[in-house]
């Protein structure tokens, strides 16, 4: 197993940000997302918001693992997201996983934002995500690859979750 870890804070509201979060995609700094669709929606006794969504995505990080081109593998890949947002204590958690190919890889991902606790006017995002590749001669190889693939990708995340804001704060200001 490989972990990748980050922090991250973003120069926005947690309010903006959280809403960027759930607008993320269809994003200019993740076109291998294909689509969402939300599953579930509630709110809960408390007023938490829970989501579970699935996402499609030809994923970059398949094509970095070589055995799934040489099984055909290749094409849509698919997440569930699983998500509650607080809009009293200001958190938002995501947690995420594979289901294409689950057994073979297994990805896990936490990105929970919450305002800062430095600058509250700013969000923090900390991020986690572990991979699992089964037992094989090269899954140390094919872990480590994915968690770099990974990390390269947070950062296209980051970028969308700014773009978005960035449109959140113009439609904000077209309305007043």
């Amino acid at each position: 197993m490989k972990i990748f870890k980050t922090q991250h804070v973003f120069d926005y509201s947690w309010d903006e940000v959280s809403l960027a979060a759930y607008r993320k995609y269809p994003n200019e700094h993740s076109p291998k997302v294909t689509a969402v669709d939300v599953l579930k929606r509630y709110v809960d006794k408390e007023g938490r918001l829970h989501s579970v969504r699935l996402i499609a995505s030809c994923f970059s990080m398949w094509s970095a693992v070589p055995f799934v081109k040489m099984l055909g593998l290749e094409g849509s890949m698919f997440v569930i997201e699983r998500s509650v947002a607080d809009p009293v204590e200001k958190t938002l958690t995501l947690r995420s996983r594979n289901i294409s190919l689950e057994g073979l890889i297994n990805v896990f991902e936490v990105l929970q934002y919450r305002r800062d606790p430095v600058e509250p006017s700013k969000t923090l995002l900390i991020q986690e995500a572990s991979v699992t590749v089964a037992p094989c001669l090269i899954s140390g190889f094919v872990e480590g690859r994915m968690i770099d693939v990974f990390s390269e990708s947070a950062q296209n995340g980051r970028n969308a979750i700014v773009n978005v804001c960035e449109k959140i704060q113009k439609e904000q200001q077209s309305t007043v």
